[in-house]
């Protein structure tokens, strides 16, 4: 008897080879950078300042090498489409950036208006619009406040808004680049909170990038990232233990494991039994 055999899964985040240098920088970002991320996935890509983070994010969008220019070379695919090629509008679907800047993707003087604006572009029907701006505003606690202007919501609140405005175009991947940033830690706790029920209710893949190692809790997978080279690249519970590796980047380990560490353990538990 013999069964179907299984088909491999694309990944949706392939980049190989990937080299990349702004114009009149004394050097490169990216000198051969290589991931792949699976559909579904969670991934924290952690490293300190300089690391290449917000670079790797803008150019999942698209935004390295089409408007940003600089020395590229290499292939970056979202969903299979080849970031440097691909129209704006065909990856508008594919993914969605939440910036570290996240006041910079507001324009509007209305709540809905702000999240209706991007699948407005795309064309889609009145009644579709009306259901994916619901919807968005509803996932991020903010029905009821359509009509508000989105400068008299709290700072975490027009996260949120940025947030549900990426998601009323329905991506398949969500970059969030330091989303934890000036977040007092309440609003911390409420964010994660909600992006874990998310990637929960709608088939998403997230990426975070960062150097809180708070975003780690959601992942089932860490990426160390400096100077534009990975330098682990594994499952939480085992780059959490990495000390050293961690203290040398500038991030702060977890707690339990930094102090078994320092008492000259080799046995470094993540959590109390």
């Amino acid at each position: 008897m013999t069964g179907k055999l299984l088909q491999p899964i694309d990944p949706i985040i392939k980049i190989t080879d990937l080299y990349f240098r702004y114009k009149k920088a004394a050097r490169p970002v990216f000198h051969g950078l290589n991931l792949t991320v699976r559909p579904g996935e969670r991934v924290a890509v952690l490293g300190p300042s300089e690391a290449g983070k917000s670079t790797l994010a803008l150019t999942l969008q698209g935004l390295i090498p089409r408007m940003l220019k600089g020395d590229f070379r290499g292939r970056v695919t979202v969903d299979g489409c080849l970031t440097a090629t691909c129209r704006p509008r065909q990856l508008a679907g594919r993914v969605g950036i939440l910036l570290q800047d996240f006041e910079a993707q507001l324009f509007s003087t209305r709540v809905d208006q702000e999240v209706a604006f991007g699948p407005e572009n795309l064309g889609l029907p009145r009644e579709e619009l009306r259901q994916r701006v619901g919807e968005s505003l509803d996932l991020m606690g903010l029905a009821g406040l359509d009509d508000r202007d989105p400068a008299t919501l709290s700072g975490g609140q027009r996260q949120l808004l940025a947030l549900a405005a990426v998601l009323a175009l329905a991506p398949k991947l969500l970059v969030l680049d330091e989303p934890t940033t000036d977040l007092d830690p309440l609003w911390v706790e409420e964010l994660l909170a909600t992006l874990d029920r998310l990637s929960r209710t709608r088939d998403l893949t997230l990426v975070f990038l960062g150097e809180d190692l708070r975003l780690a809790r959601l992942c089932s997978r860490i990426v160390l990232l400096a100077r534009g080279e990975i330098l682990a690249d594994g499952p939480p519970e085992l780059i959490l233990r990495e000390v050293e590796l961690l203290r040398g980047l500038g991030l702060n380990p977890p707690e339990l494991p930094a102090l078994f560490h320092d008492l000259g353990q080799t046995t470094l538990p993540l959590y109390l039994e």
